[in-house]
C-alpha cells in the first residue's frame, strides 16, 4: 500500500477518506425520497415555495421511524424531543423546498400527462391491475382533497426526484479504480497495545495544590437558589370537539406510536385534551401571579437547586439570569403546569477551597500526567519496536472489520480506520487519552473481486460522491433563496 499510495497520493487523500467512512459504520443521510401530503397552512416559505404543516408532518414522521428502527424500537416523544427531531424534520422540508426552489428556476417541467400516466400506476388506485377511477374518487373524498391539489403535489414529488436525477453523477475511470483497489487492499501488521497500566506515576499534594492554584476558576461552587414555586392547576379547564380536532390537526407531527407512525385523532385524544388543558391554565396563571405578588395567595411548593438543574428548562434559567432575590417571575410551563417562580434567595457561585476541590483536582492531574507519560512511553518504545514482544494480525481490510486482541471490535475498527488512512509503515495509533497501538506493517496482498462485489463497490462510492455533490449545493442554495419562518420556535 505504502509504495501505491506513493505513487498516487495525490489523488488518494479524499479517497481513502470517504472509504474509511463508509466502511466503518458511517450511515447515509435519506435524500432520495419526497413525500408531499394536501393542504395545511404555511409553517415557513424558501424562496417563492411555500412549505406546509403537513409536509413537515411527513418528514417527522419518516424521521421517527428511521430512529426507532436503529434504536430497535425503544423511541418515544421524550427521546424524540431530546434529540430535536423536530427542528430536523423542519430542515429537512426546507432543504426540499430549495431543490424545488431550483428546479423552477431551471424550468424542470412534469407535464400533466406524465402527471395522470404516474397516478395510474400508484397502487392504491388499482384493481386487477388497472387504474379504478372510483377508488382515486373515495382516496380524495377521505382526505377532503380536491383533485387538482393532489395532483399538483404529486407534480411537485416529480419534479424533486427528476431533479435529484438530474443531479447524479457517476464515477470517473480512475475512481473506479481506486475504489477497487482500496478495499481490495489487505494488510497484515505487527502491534503492540500500550495503556495508562504499562506506566506509573506518582501526584503529590504539592503538585495538586499548584494546579489548583493556577486553575481556581475551574472548580466553583455552582450558584444556589432558593424558590418558591406556584402552580396552576389545568384539570378543571373544559375543551370543546372543534378545539381539540383543530389543535390535533395543526400538532398532529407530535403524536406518534413507538414505531413512529402517526397516531390518529382518537389515539391521541387524551393528549391533546391535556395539551389544551394545560394551555387553556394560562389565563388563571396570570391571575394566579397577581395575587402571589399581592401576597394574596401562598406557594404550593419551595425548593432548593443549582444552577442548570434539570428539573427547569434552558428558557426558564436564562430568565432567572441576572435577577435578584424577592423579584417574581410571569407564569411558564414547568413539569405540564403553569408556574409562577418567586426567587427567596440567591447564593452566587464561588470557587471551592482546595479541600473541597481536591478529588476532582486529583483526577484532572493525573489523566493529564498519565497522557503526557503515555504518550513519552510510545515514542520510546516506537524506536525500539524490533525488540518488542508484539503480535501479529490477520490480514486487514476495511470491507472486514477483524477483532484484534486485546481490543474489543470497536477499538479494532477505530485502529483499521487509522491505520488505511495513514502514508506511515510504521507508527502509533490513539485509541483513547490512555490507550495507544503501536503498529508496523509488515505484509500486504491485494484481493480481486468477483463482478458483484465490483459493483456494489463502486456503486457505494456513488452515492457518497453524490452525497458531497447534494450537501455542497444545499450550502449553495442556502444563499441563494430566503428563508420566511412563520412556525414560532422551529
Amino acid at each position: 500500500m505504502i509504495s501505491w499510495m506513493q505513487r498516487h497520493n495525490k489523488y488518494l487523500v479524499w479517497t481513502i477518506w470517504v472509504a474509511t467512512i463508509t466502511f466503518i459504520g458511517a450511515g447515509f443521510m435519506g435524500w432520495g425520497s419526497y413525500n408531499l401530503s394536501s393542504g395545511a397552512s404555511s409553517i415557513a416559505k424558501v424562496g417563492t415555495i411555500e412549505v406546509s404543516q403537513n409536509d413537515l408532518n411527513q418528514a417527522y414522521s419518516s424521521l421517527y421511524a428511521r430512529y426507532n428502527e436503529m434504536m430497535d424500537g425503544k423511541m418515544d416523544e421524550a427521546q424524540a424531543q431530546k434529540m430535536g427531531l423536530v427542528q430536523q424534520a423542519f430542515e429537512t422540508t426546507l432543504n426540499q423546498a430549495r431543490l424545488l426552489n431550483l428546479a423552477k428556476e431551471f424550468e424542470v417541467v412534469i407535464s400533466d400527462e406524465v402527471v395522470a400516466q404516474h397516478i395510474a400506476t400508484l397502487e392504491a388506485f388499482q384493481e386487477n391491475g388497472t387504474f379504478n377511477q372510483k377508488r382515486y374518487n373515495q382516496y380524495l373524498t377521505m382526505r377532503g382533497m380536491k383533485p387538482q391539489i393532489f395532483e399538483e403535489n404529486i407534480r411537485e414529488e416529480m419534479t424533486y426526484n427528476k431533479t435529484l436525477d438530474m443531479l447524479k453523477v457517476g464515477l470517473f475511470p480512475f475512481e473506479k479504480q481506486v475504489a477497487n483497489y482500496i478495499f481490495g487492499l489487505s494488510e497484515r501488521i505487527d502491534y503492540k497495545v500500550l495503556t495508562d497500566k504499562d506506566i506509573n506515576i506518582t501526584v503529590d499534594e504539592k503538585k495538586l495544590k499548584a494546579y489548583w492554584q493556577l486553575h481556581k476558576e475551574m472548580f466553583m461552587i455552582p450558584e444556589h437558589y432558593t424558590l418558591s414555586l406556584l402552580q396552576t392547576p389545568y384539570d378543571k379547564i373544559v375543551v370543546t370537539a372543534p378545539q381539540i380536532e383543530e389543535y390535533y390537526k395543526q400538532n398532529s407531527f407530535n403524536y406518534a406510536n413507538a414505531e413512529g407512525k402517526q397516531l390518529t385523532l382518537d389515539e391521541a385524544k387524551e393528549q391533546v385534551i391535556k395539551e389544551l388543558q394545560i394551555e387553556g391554565s394560562k389565563k388563571e396563571a396570570q391571575k394566579a401571579y397577581i395575587a402571589f405578588k399581592k401576597g394574596e395567595t401562598n406557594a404550593t411548593q419551595r425548593v432548593e437547586v443549582v444552577r442548570d438543574d434539570l428539573q427547569f428548562s434552558q428558557e426558564v434559567w436564562k430568565e432567572l439570569n441576572g435577577k435578584t432575590s424577592g423579584e417574581i417571575l410571569k407564569p411558564k410551563v414547568i413539569n405540564e403546569h403553569y408556574t409562577t417562580i418567586r426567587i427567596d434567595a440567591i447564593k452566587p457561585s464561588q470557587i471551592m477551597s482546595f479541600e473541597q476541590a481536591q478529588l476532582q483536582v486529583e483526577q484532572k492531574v493525573k489523566a493529564q500526567e498519565y497522557q503526557n507519560a503515555l504518550n513519552n512511553f510510545a515514542e520510546e518504545s516506537l524506536k525500539k519496536f524490533d525488540t518488542l514482544d508484539v503480535n501479529r494480525s490477520e490480514y486487514l481490510s476495511l470491507n472486514k472489520p477483524t477483532i484484534l486482541p486485546p481490543l474489543s471490535l470497536q477499538e479494532s475498527v477505530k485502529l483499521a480506520q487509522q491505520l488505511f488512512t495513514s502514508l506511515e509503515e510504521k507508527g502509533i495509533i490513539s485509541l483513547t487519552n490512555t490507550k495507544l497501538v503501536l503498529y508496523k506493517i509488515v505484509d500486504q496482498k491485494n484481493i480481486l473481486f468477483d463482478t458483484n462485489e465490483t459493483k456494489m463497490i463502486e456503486e457505494t462510492f456513488e452515492q457518497i460522491k453524490q452525497q458531497i455533490l447534494f450537501k455542497n449545493l444545499l450550502k449553495v442554495l442556502d444563499q441563494h433563496y430566503q428563508v420566511e419562518n412563520y412556525k414560532k420556535g422551529s
